[in-house]
């Protein structure tokens, strides 16, 4: 069944509003006993006609594989950022190196092999090590809803994207008879760590616009693992966004917004620095325009906007040291927009377009005193990271829906992307070395930072049938192409010990990834399961890996470097709820990924071992109170062989079972307070995707945090 859009959404209310008005004015007139008379007489004079708006509707059912979520009702336990909340659907994994900024796996893929759309805007983080992946930036009670497709589900949103796509959104609010505003505050505390947020979500608006406006803070110190130890995890957080919305008639919607978010003194047990400042700004807009009924084409949508990241991180201005000290300056900025005409044409739904998305980055690393360095000094420059890169993607894109019959759908797409690759500062000497960028990529790979360009060529075909209205199965082939990012293709960060550079490799080949995944989907009044397997065989797959002299590697001295290989990453992922008593509900899920490195022969690096999720809860129409358990089998198929890995991963990762004790009372309307325990048995547990910890040579890696009692109060009004 079709979903309504914005533009419905709004001309519905106004719908709605109508017809209570006209009630009102019927009521008023029985209420006169003239008019009542008259009634009786068969003397009253005709009514007159209320008309009423039309009510538009387009878009397509939800794909398979997509799960949506809203951070306001699905999310009751505390959540740093969005990645925290994504931990709840099947098949996304997580990998921590602090308190803040966790890094999202879906299907065993991450960084560039996700997009991650923050309202429109693909945003890059400053960190070469990955302190602020995207989803660092995103405030999970700044969104409205999270909109996670498992693999590759459409050639509409963006380059690449073989592990899937992760898309925040912020609706259009919607106000009613004679309340024009609406808004929302919250507020929580967090046992371990200490962790305070607070924050509140306010709107205002006419039939002409509306303006909304958000802000967050968060504060939280280092937390303890479950034997008591603490972990380095710490950092402040706030920020806010404002945005204004125009419709100068009931077919355009026209907004624009401002988003500011920054991270202070965030410091990382699973890295060799911290982050003291890390800042963005992003600057939106967009107008939307819905054609009249009966034509060809439905919508028009365009969109642009511009982030700019500034990032600062270093090894003494959160930490104790003495001697010589180290610091990296940095910032990525990205610009891009989309344009998307959809419609229907002689059975055929279809959206065509394109989009385009510029990042810009630069990072400098410092070594020397620590005087020096705070001032920025040349003369102490040890590395371009990134020596003035600029990568942008320019894509065209169709997909086309057909209903061939009766429950029966073929959903196709092609799609096109330019790459232009530039460094500008490759031949930059860095003092303190006497070396340039280009003097390490032609040591290592006996290639330069050239300008380079690529014609990517990607596409899918999918058919979905519903048997009946409670059975649904599908099957998808696709072929996508990601491009190297900036740091596959051009980091250059020097050392004097070779084991602790890092080399990107300019002339590294874009991954290509040939998919297939099948599915069912069977639902019931009192319960639902569904799940997929998938199989996706990778040409080229970039692979960070330790130079050994392999073929296209020139030296062999553990230097951290790319290259490409063929690789097998396959899986499933299964989810059911039933309900077995009226008020009870019991679900789980589980997913797991095999992830293979064909040229080698060995474990890919970074793929999460079998993970399960049961729940029970209970609900009434004033409190509901639930047990989740989380669990995981051991990882034994780690890429830890001897002389023969990538060093990515610390090691083999013991299995674990943990339990959460959660509830929420709603009886105190508009008013929920949502209170429970995680990590109730104190378990000492760390995910396999988890950094090695810096500080703790007892501790592998990066403990998840112990028992903590949380408290989180929202109201609405």
């Amino acid at each position: 069944m079709p979903k309504p859009t914005l533009r419905g959404c709004l001309l519905a209310a106004t719908a709605a509003a109508a017809v209570m008005a006209a009630q009102t004015d019927i009521v008023r007139a029985d209420d006169a006993p003239a008019e009542i008379a008259q009634a009786a007489t068969g003397e009253t004079e005709t009514a007159p006609t209320v008309t009423l708006p039309e009510v538009r509707a387009y878009g397509q059912a939800q794909p398979p594989n997509r799960v949506v979520l809203e951070p306001a009702v699905d999310n009751l336990f505390p959540a740093s950022d969005a990645s925290d909340v994504l931990q709840s659907v099947p098949g996304i994994s997580m990998g921590r190196m602090g308190g803040h900024g966790t890094e999202p796996f879906i299907r065993g893929q991450s960084q560039t092999r996700i997009n991650i759309i923050d309202d429109g805007a693909f945003i890059h983080g400053g960190c070469p090590n990955r302190m602020d992946p995207p989803t660092a930036y995103l405030s999970a009670d700044g969104i409205d809803s999270l909109i996670v497709d498992k693999g590759y589900a459409s050639v509409t949103n963006g380059p690449g994207a073989p592990g899937g796509t992760v898309q925040a959104k912020r609706k259009t609010p919607v106000f009613t008879g004679d309340k024009p505003y609406q808004g929302s505050v919250y507020g929580g505390l967090n046992s371990n760590a200490w962790s305070r947020s607070a924050g509140g979500d306010v709107a205002a608006g006419t039939d002409w616009g509306y303006v909304r406006a958000e802000g967050n803070y968060e504060f939280a110190q280092d937390y303890r693992d479950g034997s008591n130890k603490t972990v380095r995890s710490s950092f402040s957080s706030h920020g806010g966004r404002v945005e204004m919305g125009l419709t100068p008639t009931p077919d355009d919607l026209i907004r624009v917004s401002l988003q500011n978010d920054r991270i202070d003194d965030a410091v990382f047990a699973g890295a060799g620095m911290d982050s003291p400042y890390s800042e963005t700004f992003v600057l939106r807009g967009s107008y939307d325009h819905d054609f009249d009924p009966g034509g060809t084409l439905h919508k028009l949508e365009t969109s642009a906007y511009a982030g700019i990241v500034d990032h600062i991180m270093d090894n003494y201005t959160l930490r104790t040291r003495a001697g010589n000290v180290m610091k990296v300056d940095s910032g990525s900025d990205t610009f891009g927009g989309k344009l998307a005409l959809s419609g229907d044409f002689s059975g055929f739904r279809f959206k065509v377009g394109g989009d385009t998305q510029i990042n810009r980055r630069d990072a400098t690393r410092f070594m020397g005193a620590r005087e020096r360095v705070n001032d920025g000094d040349e003369s102490l420059i040890q590395s371009y990271s990134w020596p003035g890169i600029s990568l942008s993607q320019t894509g065209l894109f169709a997909e086309v829906e057909r209903t061939v019959m009766p429950g029966h759908d073929v959903i196709a797409g092609l799609r096109y992307d330019r790459v232009a690759f530039s460094a500008d500062k490759a031949d930059r000497v860095a003092i303190m070395p006497g070396q340039s960028a280009n003097t390490l990529f032609t040591n290592y790979y006996g290639v330069r930072a050239d300008d380079r360009r690529e014609n990517n060529f990607g596409g899918l075909l999918r058919y979905e049938v519903a048997l009946d209205e409670n059975v649904t199965l599908f099957a998808g082939l696709s072929r996508s192409v990601r491009t190297a990012d900036a740091s596959e293709r051009s980091l250059a960060q020097n050392n004097a010990t070779a084991s602790s550079r890092w080399i990107g490799r300019p002339d590294i080949a874009p991954e290509k990834h040939h998919q297939i995944d099948i599915g069912a989907e069977v639902s019931h009044s009192t319960w639902t399961v569904g799940g997929s397997v998938y199989y996706d065989r990778v040409q080229d797959y970039i692979l960070r890996d330790l130079a050994r002299g392999q073929d296209g590697v020139l030296l062999s001295d553990s230097a951290t470097i790319y290259r490409n290989v063929n690789a097998t990453l396959t899986g499933f992922e299964v989810s059911g709820k039933v309900q077995p008593l009226d008020g009870w509900t019991i679900g789980g899920q589980a997913a797991f990924t095999y992830g293979q490195n064909n040229e080698d022969d060995r474990p890919l690096a970074q793929i999460p071992p079998l993970e399960m999720t049961a729940t029970v809860e209970r609900r009434t129409a004033d409190w509901m109170m639930g047990l989740r358990m989380r669990a995981a089998l051991r990882q034994s198929r780690a890429d830890i062989e001897a002389n023969n890995n990538s060093g990515v991963d610390v090691g083999e990762t013991a299995s674990y079972a943990m339990v959460d004790l959660y509830g929420e009372i709603y009886s105190f309307e508009p008013v929920s307070i949502s209170l429970g325990i995680t990590n109730l048995l104190d378990k000492t547990y760390a995910n396999h995707l988890s950094r090695s910890n810096s500080f703790d040579p007892e501790t592998v890696q990066v403990n998840e945090p112990g028992r903590s009692f949380f408290l989180r109060a929202h109201a609405t009004f």
